[in-house]
């Protein structure tokens, strides 16, 4: 009896050890195409101090950042729904939901609505900020790798709607699925890990008549590509951009019938690499077609039209 039990002992702790180290573990925890659907905004910061450094050596993270954070298009993707997806399978151990989930900015509410699935080998991954009664899981379920749990929020400390996906050890020490040359592991947790992509990206732009905050934009209040001289005092051109760096250079050139009529001119000055961005003008006198021509490190990206009645 004492060899059997022996044996069975070290079998356990042969496929636990084998389980925590292998690679090809977690499917991506959103349903749709990274850089289309999805943005990682933030990896898992390896710095023990009080600066950042992602797994890539890169700055894409914050201090202290315990995970993933998968950033959406905005608040009318959320409202229509983007799936959130058990990476792995295993039993949910907890949740939380019934918290707002139009969160702004970043505040002390923490997780918000959250899922935490245990896995076979001891890990838990966590899914944070979830959309108010989106949570389609009960504590005890059983799910598998794919199965839809929740929707992606703004709940908790969010300022945008996005999953935090975080994993935790046996230990509960949480670490990084990736792998990078600043990992502290140098083995990745993904069945196909997500590619750092560099390119930066116009998600989503066009023209507002008025300057606005952060929230007229995320909630896409009064967008348009008409104005009237009769009513209308400026012309607001807006991008919301994936892939910025700090010191970036970003210009929007106004134009009419190829003649430039003003341009402006900012220097990135902020660490978040996903961002709004906006520019305006006072109205001009001259009706008919005008042009906005956007660049970032003379790169033009964008032209786009607004319409002077």
């Amino acid at each position: 009896m004492y060899i059997t039990l022996r044996y069975i002992t070290l079998l356990l702790c042969f496929h636990n050890c084998v389980c925590l180290g292998q690679k090809g573990k977690f499917l991506v925890p959103l349903k749709g195409e990274a850089g289309r659907d999805f943005f990682i905004d933030s990896y898992f910061d390896h710095d023990t101090m009080s600066s950042i450094r992602d797994v890539f050596c890169g700055k894409r993270t914050y201090d202290g950042h315990s995970g993933t954070d998968f950033c959406i298009s905005g608040f009318k993707a959320m409202d229509k729904g983007v799936d959130v997806l058990a990476a792995a399978n295993g039993r949910v151990v907890d949740i939380v939901d019934g918290n707002f989930d139009r969160s702004k900015q970043r505040n002390k509410h923490g997780r918000g609505n959250y899922v935490a699935i245990l896995h076979e080998d001891g890990m838990i991954t966590y899914y944070l900020h979830l959309k108010t009664k989106s949570i389609c899981c009960s504590v005890g379920d059983s799910v598998v790798a794919a199965q839809k749990i929740a929707q992606v929020g703004s709940s908790g400390d969010s300022w945008n709607p996005h999953l935090h996906f975080e994993v935790k050890d046996m230990k509960r020490k949480s670490l990084d699925p990736f792998s990078g040359s600043c990992a502290d592991d140098t083995s990745h947790y993904w069945i196909s890990q997500p590619k750092l992509n560099t390119n930066l990206t116009i998600i989503e732009s066009g023209f507002v008549p008025y300057i606005p905050q952060l929230d007229s934009l995320q909630e896409g209040h009064n967008v348009t590509d008409t104005f009237e001289l009769k009513h209308d005092s400026l012309v607001c051109f807006w991008a919301y951009l994936n892939g910025l760096n700090f010191h970036d250079k970003l210009q929007t050139k106004w134009m009419k019938r190829r003649v430039t009529y003003t341009t402006n001119t900012y220097l990135w000055r902020n660490a978040r690499c996903h961002e709004y961005y906006w520019s305006w003008i006072k109205m001009p006198s001259t009706k008919g077609v005008w042009h906005v021509e956007f660049s970032v490190n003379d790169v033009l990206l964008s032209t786009k039209k607004f319409y002077l009645k």
